[in-house]
């Protein structure tokens, strides 16, 4: 309703922006959620007529949601929740089926001029060129080494220099037991120029664990000496 979103707008004042959050394509639905993995392609081996049919069936009850959100948030931002990741589906799969979906949903997110974000924080490195083609406009929680395999600079390299990466997250393991001086070698390594220029939202890991807020507070005065982020 109009009352929550001036709500949330209020709450959330000069800090930033509410970005709404969807479920995810239905090939990623069914490999993450209702099927796994193993099931997904026994099944597309065993019965690859009728599996596709059931993507389609469930692609169009897909649209019709991105239709009506698009229409109705009142926000610029909406976000599709893949997780996708090359350890569940190879570049050649991804381009077959994930291609033309995610393909829909920015275009369903443009025509109601909203910028359409992915969120994947998984193996990228050998997608990104598949993803490209969808045009979206950016990633939520892009991932580097040693948790993902996507580095910054390399997602620059193939998407351009406008693409949105928000929330790429630094080192955890650096983040959580190393020192204040290697904590700030390590943002001086991976944040670079470059990547401090972009359209970047850095994101500092907690792991669920208790953090001192020391450790924010590196990250804050390394930003704050270091120029934009």
């Amino acid at each position: 309703t109009k009352e929550s979103w001036d709500f949330v707008n209020k709450a959330i004042g000069e800090d930033g922006i509410y970005m709404a959050n969807l479920a995810p394509s239905v090939i990623q639905q069914l490999l993450e959620f209702d099927m796994g993995v193993a099931n997904f392609y026994y099944l597309l081996q065993d019965h690859q007529a009728e599996i596709e049919e059931l993507f389609d069936i469930m692609h169009k009850c897909r649209l019709k949601e991105y239709e009506i959100f698009a229409s109705k948030f009142p926000g610029d931002v909406i976000v599709s929740c893949e997780n996708t990741s090359s350890t569940m589906i190879s570049p050649a799969m991804y381009e077959k089926y994930s291609l033309p979906q995610l393909s829909d949903f920015v275009s369903i997110m443009h025509q109601s001029n909203k910028k359409a974000i992915f969120h994947m924080c998984g193996y990228l490195k050998n997608l990104l060129p598949v993803i490209k083609e969808t045009g979206l406009d950016g990633f939520n929680a892009l991932t580097p080494p040693p948790v993902g395999d996507t580095p910054f600079d390399y997602a620059l390299d193939i998407l351009g220099e406008d693409i949105i990466i928000l929330g790429g997250c630094i080192n955890s393991i650096v983040f959580l037991t190393k020192s204040p001086e290697e904590i700030k070698r390590h943002l001086e390594e991976t944040f670079t120029p470059r990547i401090r220029n972009a359209h970047f939202l850095l994101s500092v890991p907690g792991d669920g664990r208790p953090v001192s807020l020391d450790r924010y507070m590196v990250v804050r005065d390394w930003i704050e000496e270091n120029g934009k982020l």
